[in-house]
């Protein structure tokens, strides 16, 4: 049986130019990893509108993230975001993974926005975050 899915579930990934298998800009739109989730639901108290350093790491990256308060996207820019909130991506946002990850804040939905920087130990795929058998959705009651 077909169900809409809570929007805590599903996130949205953009991997960075280099780590993109067709070598085309494109969205990766699956279901959040279980670990990622419970880890985002602990952090998403302490976020707000500017760019930080989470202080967990996400399937062994230290991700940046920030609150962005839009119900669908339609009316954000996250990769502006991007762009003009965190110091030097402008000049390198092939570097840059991307990911939104539906939330709740104060009872009104928004989004979490994660970000990574490609670097010599890995990184610049948001689509780690993300568990393509969903097991998040089937271990729900």
């Amino acid at each position: 049986m077909h169900h809409p899915l809570p929007r805590d579930t599903v996130a949205i990934a953009i991997n960075s130019e280099w780590r993109r298998s067709q070598q085309q800009l494109h969205l990766h739109i699956d279901c959040l990893a279980k670990n990622v989730a419970d880890a985002l639901a602990d952090s998403a108290p302490s976020l707000d509108e500017t760019w930080r350093a989470m202080t967990v790491a996400l399937n062994g990256r230290k991700y940046l993230a920030r609150r962005l308060s839009s119900a669908d996207l339609a009316d954000a820019e996250p990769l502006k975001l991007l762009a003009e909130g965190v110091d030097g991506a402008r000049s390198h946002m092939d570097d840059y993974s991307l990911a939104a990850v539906g939330a709740t804040f104060d009872g009104k939905p928004g989004f979490i926005l994660l970000a990574d920087r490609l670097s010599p130990e890995g990184g610049g795929h948001a689509e780690d975050l993300q568990d393509h058998d969903c097991a998040i959705v089937q271990s729900a009651p």
